[in-house]
């Protein structure tokens, strides 16, 4: 989906109040914006995110997506909704992780009138939801050439998921590292899914982050970021 770029925090902790903003382009042309905040509740940490599409695309595939993660450092993801509005396709959908089951229920449209219902699967504990598996990839990158290994929700399965920092390398002027996020098979000869260039500091800045999709890369630039609040 198209929001789950916005869908990247911890190397350097998470910050009550950072706000993320992003230039959105689908293999080179501007296809929109996007952002993300993160918030303290307690000992959990809000992550939401959104994403619109840009204006002259509004009349041939309007988008107007926004996510909310509820997540604890150790512990994973423990709810993570989702509202899509994507051209024809629009849906909300709630994801909470339980000790027992992960229980989604869904409301779709479908023929004009909006069909609810739910769905329950076996429980995947420390799972994390694209949003906040976004945020540990901040905590998490580095050093050069290691690898992480951890479980991302889909909405319907927990799939197995290797997180690699590729490459130490220059992004727009600055000093970064490359970070790799793919499928988790036996061989290393395998495609990216996501990449992400984080500054290469304490802060962990997410500079970009690309998309590798069947229709073709989508990429995510970062315009602003501000802390405070």
């Amino acid at each position: 989906m198209f929001a789950l770029l916005v869908s990247a925090a911890l190397a350097a902790p998470i910050v009550h109040g950072e706000r993320l903003e992003w230039a959105v382009s689908w293999m080179g042309i501007d296809a929109g914006s996007a952002w993300s905040t993160t918030s303290e509740s307690g000992p959990a940490w809000i992550f939401e995110a959104g994403a619109r599409s840009a204006g002259w695309l509004v009349s041939l595939y309007p988008i107007d997506d926004l996510l909310r993660s509820e997540w604890t450092a150790g512990l994973g993801s423990a709810r993570y909704f989702t509202r899509f509005r994507e051209g024809r396709f629009q849906q909300d959908q709630d994801n909470r992780f339980g000790a027992d089951a992960v229980v989604v229920s869904r409301t779709q449209l479908r023929d004009e009138v909006w069909q609810p219902s739910e769905s329950r699967y076996a429980a995947a504990p420390g799972v994390e939801d694209p949003v906040s598996a976004f945020y540990r990839i901040r905590e998490e990158a580095g050093p050069v050439g290691e690898r992480t290994r951890w479980t991302v929700w889909t909405g319907k399965n927990a799939i197995p998921m290797i997180v690699h920092t590729a490459a130490a390398e220059a992004y727009a002027g600055q000093a970064a590292l490359r970070v790799e996020v793919l499928a988790d098979h036996d061989t290393d000869d395998v495609e990216p899914k996501l990449t992400v260039w984080l500054t290469d500091d304490a802060a962990r800045v997410p500079l970009a982050a690309v998309l590798h999709t069947r229709a073709g890369a989508v990429k995510a630039t970062l315009v602003e970021r501000t802390v405070g609040g």
